[in-house]
């Protein structure tokens, strides 16, 4: 008995060492594979994927070719909340020849960036926030998000459910009174004290 409880103590025990392993960073992303498929291409796997990776690449892509928007999608969409967010470790030392000077845009020193290691390393110091964007392209990213992101209008405040009730309900849009009548149906007061049925 006693032996068997022995045997189930150092399976146990070689199971739980065996979960506690560090799992090594992904190989760098493959941004060479990015820039042979065409835009349309890039814009919808950029719609599709959920690989933060990936999208990294395709973005930086995107922005090299100065390709920021295509229909309700554009570069930052899915990125721009991770700008400025410590994500990655980051040394002191960097052992790389190269610094953000090196490149014509932020999108060009991104791509190298990512190709070279990416947002896991930076041996070029390109990253020193450790956000995983290099060289001012996380500034691009809010920039082109800030642009193109949808706007809700907060001038207009939708009807409740409508009531039977004895007054008419209403709605304020853009600073005139709006009324929902009986049927549902919606109108603002004139001037003159008449229904505009098509005001609202």
């Amino acid at each position: 008995m006693r032996s068997v409880l022995t045997g189930v103590i150092f399976l146990t025990a070689g199971i739980l060492c065996s979960c506690s392993t560090t799992v090594p960073a992904p190989k760098a992303i493959p941004v060479a594979d990015q820039s042979s498929l065409p835009t349309a291409s890039l814009w919808q796997r950029v719609s599709v994927t959920r690989s933060v990776p990936e999208i990294f690449a395709i973005e930086a892509e995107l922005a090299s070719r100065n390709q920021m928007v295509s229909g309700s999608s554009f570069v930052g969409q899915h990125t721009a909340g991770m700008v400025g967010s410590p994500t990655y470790t980051r040394s002191v030392s960097n052992q790389g020849d190269r610094d953000c000077s090196d490149f014509g845009s932020s999108a060009a020193a991104q791509k190298f960036f990512l190709s070279s290691g990416g947002p896991y390393t930076d041996a070029h110091g390109l990253d020193r926030d450790g956000d995983g964007f290099a060289c001012e392209f996380g500034k691009l990213l809010n920039t082109n998000a800030n642009q193109h992101r949808y706007r809700s209008p907060s001038f207009a405040v939708l009807p409740g459910p409508v009531r039977a009730s004895a007054g008419p309900s209403r709605r304020v849009v853009s600073g005139s009174q709006c009324f929902v009548g009986p049927r549902g149906g919606t109108y603002t007061i004139t001037a003159s004290g008449n229904k505009n049925y098509g005001g609202c």
